[in-house]
C-alpha cells in the first residue's frame, strides 16, 4: 500500500510539473477550474476532474503554436548532421514527426518539450505494439487482418526512415584539431596521443574523450566552464514504465543513451542548467551544447523508439493541417527559434499530413456523448480546446475522440468500451451480399443467361436510383435493429425476383418503408442468419475475461464477447424475418 501511495505521489508531482512547464510556456489552463486526478481502473484510469462547474462553450485549454509537434519541426537543438535537410524532403509527414519525437526524446532536459515527453506514457497498447502472439489472440480476421495490416505500415514506414536516415544522415564530428579551433576560438587543443583534450584558460586541462571511441563530447559557443563531468550516458529514461512510475531500461532498449546535465567537478547542477532541472525553462544553443557520438544514429532509427513515437502519433494527436496557415514558417516568435525551424518541403502533398501534437490538450479521456470543439485559430496563432457540454464539480471532463466503434478504438487508441452503442463491424463485400452471378449461371444456355444479366440490370439499376450503387455494410449494436438500412435495403432488393420487379415491389421498400413480400424476407432471413451463423464459428465462445494477465489480454477479450453478442443479437432478428416480423 506504501508502494502504491509513492507511485501515485510520483506521477502526482510529474504531472504538477507538466501543468507548470506549459503554463510557463504559454499554455492556458485553469486550475482553479480542473486538475489530473486518477479515476481507477473503470473511469479511464488518469484524467481530468471538474474543480468547479464547467458550462458549455467553456475553454478547456488553450495551447500556443511554439508548442504544437507536426509535420513542420522546429526543433530544440540542431542536429549535428549533415544533410538534413535533404533527409526531411524525403520523410513523410508522419516519419517526420516520428523523428523530432525520437530526437527530442534523445536529448531529454536540453528539449523545450522535455516536461511533456517526460510525463507522457513510454509505451502504448495499440495493435501495431502487439507481438504476434497478442494478433493471434485477436483470431476473428475482421481484428486480426486489420491489426496485421496496420503493423505491418508501420513496419514498412520504419524501414523507409530507417534507410533515409542511414543513407542521407552524417554527423558533425569534431575530430580534428583545426574544427575544434574554428568552433570554439581556440578552446579546444589535440593531444599528442591522438585524442582530445580540453583545455581551460584557469584550471589546466581535463580529458575530453575521443569521438571514435563512441562517448558523446560537450561543445561550447563561447566561455568555458570547468565541467569535470561533462556529460553522462544513461539509458534510464529510454526503456519502459516499471510499476513505480519510474524509468526502468526493458532488454531490447536498455542499451540506448541518453543525455544527462551538465555539472561541475563537485557534482552540483551548473547554473544554466537549473532552469532545465525544473522541467520549466526552453532550452536554447546557448552555452554547452550536446555533440553526438555515433551511437546517437542506431538510436534515431530504433524500432522500440519508433513504435513508441507511432504510438503517441496514433492516440494522442488532434487534426491540423500546417501547410493551410500560410504563418506557419514564422511559428517561432524569437530570432534563435526561426534560425532552429528546419526546413522542410514535400516534392508531393502529404495527404494523411494532418496530425498534430497539441501539449496538455491530449490529458482528457473520452467519452463518444459529449460536444467537444477543437480548432487551431490561424489570427491567434494557438490551438484551442472548447467543450460544448457541461460538467459539475467533481465529474471527469471529457473530450471526444469521434464516433468509433470498438476495432478503431482498439486500433488507434489502445482501449475498448464495454457494449459501445457505436460498435459495429463491416462485413466483408464479397460475403456481405449473396454474388450477382452464382456458379450456376455459367451452365445455363445463352439465352436465359441473357436473360439473367438483364435481371441484374434492372436491379443495379433500381440501386443507383435510390443512391445505394455503393455501400458500407455493417451489423451493429442494436438488438432492435442489427443491419444498417442501407445494408438489408440492398440485401432485399438483390434478393427479389422478376415477377417482383416487373409488379414494381421494390416501391414497399423506398415509399412504404415494408418488406418487398413475405417469401423475399425469407430468403433474406435465411441469407442473414447463414452469414451470422459463419462468423459465431469464427468467433468462437466467449472468453472469460478474469483469466486476463494483461491489459491487451483484456481489451481483446472484452472486443472479442462484444462482437459474439453483437452477432448473436443479429441472428434472433434474423430468424425473425422469416416470420413476417
Amino acid at each position: 500500500m506504501i508502494s502504491n501511495n509513492k507511485e501515485i505521489s510520483n506521477q502526482e508531482h510529474q504531472e504538477r510539473l507538466m501543468i507548470e512547464w506549459g503554463k510557463k510556456n504559454g499554455v492556458k489552463w485553469d486550475e482553479e477550474m480542473m486538475e489530473i486526478h486518477d479515476f481507477g481502473d473503470s473511469g479511464g484510469g488518469r484524467g481530468v476532474i471538474a474543480k468547479r462547474t464547467i458550462e458549455s462553450g467553456d475553454l478547456l485549454v488553450e495551447v500556443p503554436l511554439s508548442l504544437l509537434i507536426h509535420s513542420l519541426p522546429i526543433l530544440s537543438v540542431v542536429p549535428p548532421f549533415e544533410h538534413i535537410e535533404t533527409v526531411l524532403k524525403l520523410l513523410d509527414s508522419k516519419q517526420t514527426i516520428c523523428f523530432q519525437l525520437i530526437y527530442e526524446r534523445l536529448i531529454r532536459n536540453r528539449s523545450r518539450w522535455y516536461g511533456y515527453l517526460d510525463c507522457i506514457p513510454k509505451e502504448y497498447n495499440t495493435t501495431v505494439s502487439y507481438t504476434d502472439a497478442e494478433i493471434g489472440e485477436l483470431s476473428y480476421p475482421y481484428y486480426k487482418n486489420e491489426a496485421t495490416k496496420l503493423r505491418k505500415e508501420m513496419l514498412d514506414s520504419h524501414k523507409q526512415y530507417k534507410e533515409i536516415l542511414q543513407s542521407h544522415l552524417t554527423l558533425k564530428v569534431l575530430s580534428s584539431h583545426s574544427e575544434l579551433d574554428n568552433n570554439n576560438n581556440s578552446t579546444f587543443k589535440s593531444s599528442g596521443g591522438g585524442g582530445n583534450t580540453l583545455k581551460n584558460s584557469t584550471n589546466g586541462s581535463t580529458s575530453l574523450h575521443n569521438n571514435s571511441t563512441g562517448t558523446p563530447i560537450i561543445r561550447n559557443s563561447g566561455s568555458i566552464k570547468n565541467s569535470g563531468s561533462f556529460l553522462r550516458n544513461s539509458s534510464s529514461d529510454i526503456g519502459r514504465m516499471s510499476a513505480s512510475g519510474t524509468n526502468t531500461p526493458s532488454a531490447s532498449t536498455r542499451s540506448l543513451p541518453s543525455f544527462d546535465y551538465v555539472k561541475d567537478d563537485q557534482g552540483d547542477i551548473l547554473e544554466e542548467e537549473e532552469e532545465h532541472r525544473s522541467h520549466l525553462g526552453c532550452p536554447t544553443n546557448n552555452g554547452y551544447e550536446v555533440v553526438f557520438h555515433q551511437d546517437v544514429l542506431a538510436n534515431l532509427v530504433d524500432l522500440n523508439m519508433y513504435v513508441w513515437a507511432w504510438g503517441v502519433i496514433q492516440t494522442r494527436t488532434y487534426y491540423y493541417n500546417p501547410r493551410l496557415d500560410h504563418q506557419v514558417s514564422a511559428a517561432a516568435s524569437s530570432k534563435k527559434q526561426q534560425q532552429q525551424q528546419l526546413p522542410k518541403i514535400h516534392t508531393t502533398q502529404d495527404k494523411n499530413d494532418n496530425a498534430c501534437l497539441v501539449p496538455l490538450a491530449d490529458l482528457f479521456n473520452h467519452n463518444p456523448n459529449v460536444k467537444t470543439m477543437a480548432s487551431y485559430c490561424a489570427a491567434d496563432r494557438c490551438y484551442r480546446v472548447y467543450t460544448d457540454t457541461r460538467f459539475e464539480k467533481g465529474e471527469q471532463v471529457f473530450i471526444s475522440y469521434g464516433l468509433h466503434n470498438n476495432a478503431t478504438l482498439l486500433h488507434y487508441y489502445g482501449f475498448v468500451i464495454d457494449n459501445n452503442h457505436l460498435d459495429g463491424i463491416e462485413i466483408d463485400s464479397e460475403a456481405s451480399l449473396p454474388p450477382l452471378r452464382p456458379s450456376a449461371f455459367y451452365h445455363l444456355p445463352a439465352k436465359e443467361q441473357r436473360e439473367y444479366e438483364r435481371l441484374v440490370e434492372r436491379k443495379e439499376n433500381i440501386l443507383i436510383q435510390n443512391g445505394l450503387s455503393q455501400g458500407k455494410y455493417e451489423v451493429v449494436n442494436d438488438p432492435t435493429m442489427p443491419f444498417t438500412w442501407n445494408y438489408l435495403t440492398t440485401l432485399r432488393v438483390m434478393m427479389m425476383t422478376k415477377s417482383e420487379i416487373d409488379a414494381n415491389l421494390q416501391n414497399h421498400i423506398f415509399h412504404l418503408d415494408e418488406p418487398v413480400s413475405l417469401q423475399n424476407n425469407k430468403r433474406v432471413s435465411k441469407f442473414l442468419t447463414d452469414l451470422c451463423d459463419r462468423h459465431l464459428l469464427q468467433l468462437g465462445a466467449k472468453r472469460d475475461q478474469s483469466t486476463c494477465t494483461t491489459h491487451n489480454q483484456l481489451m481483446t477479450t472484452i472486443l472479442i464477447n462484444n462482437t459474439i453478442t453483437i452477432f448473436e443479437n443479429a441472428r434472433i432478428y434474423s430468424l425473425s424475418l422469416d416470420l413476417g416480423q
